[in-house]
């Protein structure tokens, strides 16, 4: 299993059968090479903010707890979405033995549903929920490199 801080996908590993979408040592989403490029930031207005020191530690503790930096949790927070704490080390541990499973198994259909569960699993306890008016949480649909 694979944690990515930046993208926090978990996957099922295999030298031979990578997921889709992840390279072979399932390190990095692949990306297609595109020479003489470069990556646009979109993000082009730039917000200042202020706040006191105690708000600030505060800010820092749960874009922490998130895994995140800071404007990537309040951008979330703008809009309506609830960042998920990072999972303990059990979830990883646990996730890792799936995986274990998954690549020890010569059953493609089991292969694929162990896979497919695997994902499921990282994508619920990872991803943020989306706050609607009346205040419910639901899972925000997982929008990586893999589906």
């Amino acid at each position: 299993v694979h944690k990515d801080s930046e993208h926090r996908i978990a996957t099922a590993q295999s030298p031979s059968t990578p997921l889709p979408g992840v390279d072979a040592e399932g390190a990095r989403p692949l990306k297609t090479p595109q020479k003489g490029l470069r990556k646009i930031n979109k993000k082009t207005v730039k917000h200042t903010l202020r706040m006191t020191e105690k708000e600030s530690q505060k800010l820092q503790k749960w874009a922490d707890r998130a895994g995140l930096p800071k404007a990537e949790y309040v951008r979330q927070k703008v809009f309506g979405k609830e960042p998920q704490p990072m999972p303990t080390s059990a979830f990883w541990n646990h996730l890792a033995e799936l995986s274990a499973i998954h690549d020890q198994t010569n059953n493609i259909a089991l292969r694929k549903q162990i896979q497919k569960l695997i994902l499921e699993i990282q994508a619920e306890a990872t991803s943020p929920k989306e706050v609607s008016a009346d205040g419910n949480h639901q899972t925000v649909a997982h929008q990586g490199p893999i589906a």
